[in-house]
């Protein structure tokens, strides 16, 4: 993506990706929710605007 098409994307106000967390996200919940010790430390990169991150941290 052009930088200027990828600039102009993200100065708009709100997520342009929605705020919904993935499906990777909710699997990912589901999964640490089975662990005999939940999982304290997640790492997110490339992250995008955030919606992910934000679901895990509400997640506990």
């Amino acid at each position: 993506m052009r930088k200027a098409v990828y600039d102009e994307r993200y100065a708009r106000p709100g997520l342009y990706w929605g705020s919904p967390p993935t499906s990777l996200a909710r699997e990912v919940i589901r999964v640490a929710r089975t662990l005999p010790r939940s999982p304290r430390t997640l790492v997110d990169l490339g992250s995008g605007e955030g919606r992910d991150p934000i679901y895990f941290a509400r997640q506990g």
